[in-house]
């Protein structure tokens, strides 16, 4: 039985962060990424030498994270700047659509008078 209901705002606020630890950690195991869960991938021995290597793998898997936020934030601006503006939907009086407006001209001109 659990203490909260799944998905609950109680269980999001006592499993939520523990959550993104485990999804972490198993992302630092998985096979395609560091590897640390094989024992055969890492042949050196003691205690120093397995946490060095673990603070390593961490370091390269946050760099890997820097690094795959950056792209996306690129490819998301890139997006934005080639998609075209849609028609609006809403028409005047004599069904033809009205134009686009930016906050700037919208900010020039009364409300009812004609934009240049």
């Amino acid at each position: 039985m659990q203490r909260y209901t799944w998905q609950s705002p109680e269980w999001k606020i006592a499993c939520g962060q523990r959550n993104q630890v485990e999804s972490s950690n198993k992302v630092l195991k998985d096979a395609l990424s560091t590897n640390l869960g094989d024992p055969n991938a890492r042949p050196g021995r003691g205690w120093a030498y397995h946490y060095l290597m673990t603070m390593i793998a961490i370091v390269v898997h946050n760099i890997t994270r820097i690094i795959t936020g950056i792209q996306k934030l690129a490819d998301m601006t890139k997006r934005a700047k080639d998609t075209s503006i849609r028609q609006r939907r809403r028409t005047d009086e004599l069904r033809n659509r009205l134009p686009h407006h930016t906050t700037a001209q919208n900010c020039d001109a009364p409300p009812g008078s004609k934009r240049e």
